[in-house]
């Protein structure tokens, strides 16, 4: 890897008169994204004199481009993926990205200004030794109607406990359902779910060597817990769609959702009419809803969630001062503009550009989300749930981060082996004890 020797940056850069440049590559390519990101680099082109080439890249399409780039000694200097746990594991791996420039950025923007240490830990490789820069996260969370469980009387649904207490006591078809959950064994935001319910029960079924063992105490609990709540959902096949419609109609009190959720419960979207109330707009459902980021289980009391998150990685093929100026200068003076070209999908991990300063995390709650109507975040839900949603990112993880093997853990998880036993377990097919065998047998010849 490249190794880089600057002292402080700004001192050699902002205020020259030379003209550099460098290639950011971006897998935020919508038009209205894109625009944010030409502002902002206009802006920080004025500021040092660094002009920056800004290429969109697709998400799908991203290793194959960085890997016919690394092999022509043509890296873009910075690229920056909106879902970079997978990538940048295999980035790193390969050679491409250079994390002694990663290292050199993260510590000048301060360790102890990430809040999410969680997030924080899946992009070092190593002790103090980082792949890439992580600059936001969105988590899964739970999301549930708070009149109806203060109505009644029922907790929080934190755990796996209150969550089937809770869903047990509000079921009640075919008027209300108790919960939804998916159920689509070949779509990927069944995968999410399987990983999230795993790992807040602690199971964590990727090793340090490779290898892949389900625990069988841990994943009984989570079998169990998973079968309960499709039992107490509407009847059919359930993806993302359903857990979105079956909430915003009032048909069940409690779903399970990506934090992209937060705007379309909320009213702004002509697709997605709100049902609490005479308005389709309303956002009455919005404000009578909690929203957990973090779920604990019986073995694991901590809890966790999974979590995606966005990186700069610098390469090794970069100008690696102008690069870190770059990232600096987002990560500090435009971070909230950063956040904000999709803030519902775009959590802050560092509160402030201080340890102990919270000004991102009040900022980003002043930003505006929605589809067809915007509405700041902060005039949709109370500081204590925005609050609360940043803080859960603390609990972030994803299976073979800890360990070093997310690309085992990206097969096992593309597979679709969780999916597949758990509805067959589910239908009957086989005992708990049944299951856990085979998704060890089955997982060993991956």
């Amino acid at each position: 890897m490249k190794k880089i020797l600057f002292t402080f940056i700004s001192s050699v850069l902002l205020f020259s008169n030379s003209v550099f440049s460098m290639t950011l590559w971006t897998t935020e390519t919508q038009p209205g994204r894109m625009q944010i990101q030409e502002e902002l680099i206009a802006r920080f082109t004025a500021k040092t004199g660094i002009e920056v080439k800004l290429v969109p890249q697709e998400e799908d399409e991203l290793i194959e481009k960085a890997s016919a780039a690394f092999a022509a000694n043509s890296l873009p200097d910075v690229i920056f993926n909106a879902a970079c746990v997978n990538f940048c594991a295999w980035a790193y791996d390969e050679g491409v990205f250079d994390s002694d420039a990663a290292t050199e950025i993260v510590n000048s923007l301060g360790v102890d200004t990430y809040s999410a240490k969680g997030v924080l830990a899946m992009s070092e490789v190593e002790p103090g030794v980082y792949a890439s820069v992580p600059s936001g996260a969105w988590p899964n969370a739970t999301y549930y109607r708070m009149s109806y469980y203060n109505d009644n009387g029922l907790a929080t649904p934190t755990n796996y406990a209150n969550i089937l207490a809770g869903a047990k006591a509000l079921h009640n078809p075919p008027n209300r359902y108790g919960a939804i959950v998916p159920t689509d064994v070949a779509a990927g935001f069944m995968s999410q779910w399987m990983e999230t319910f795993a790992i807040a029960n602690g199971l964590h079924p990727v090793k340090e060597d490779g290898s892949i063992n389900f625990d069988q105490k841990k994943t009984i609990e989570m079998l169990e817990t998973y079968k309960a709540l499709v039992e107490m959902s509407p009847e059919g096949i359930h993806h993302w769609q359903n857990g979105r419609d079956f909430y915003a109609s009032d048909v069940v009190p409690l779903t399970f959702w990506a934090s992209y959720l937060l705007d379309d419960i909320a009213g702004t979207r002509d697709n997605v009419p709100i049902m609490v109330d005479d308005n389709p707009q309303s956002l009455a459902l919005a404000q009578d809803t909690n929203v957990i980021v973090g779920m604990a289980g019986p073995s694991n009391p901590d809890g966790g969630t999974w979590v995606e998150v966005h990186n700069f990685g610098v390469t090794v093929d970069a100008n690696t001062d102008e690069a870190a100026a770059f990232i600096e200068y987002v990560m500090n003076e435009e971070y909230v503009t950063w956040l904000g070209m999709a803030p519902e999908g775009s959590f802050p991990i560092r509160p402030g550009p201080s340890a102990g300063s919270k000004i991102f995390i009040d900022e980003w709650g002043n930003l505006p989300i929605g589809v067809d109507r915007k509405i700041p975040i902060n005039q949709i839900y109370s500081g204590e749930i925005i609050e609360s949603l940043i803080n859960g990112l603390a609990v972030g993880t994803r299976w073979g981060a800890k360990e070093g093997q997310l690309p085992v853990a990206a097969k096992l998880v593309n597979s679709g082996l969780m999916n597949r036993l758990m509805m067959e377990y589910i239908n009957g097919d086989r005992s708990a004890e049944e299951t856990v065998d085979m998704l060890n047998s089955e997982a060993a010849k991956l």
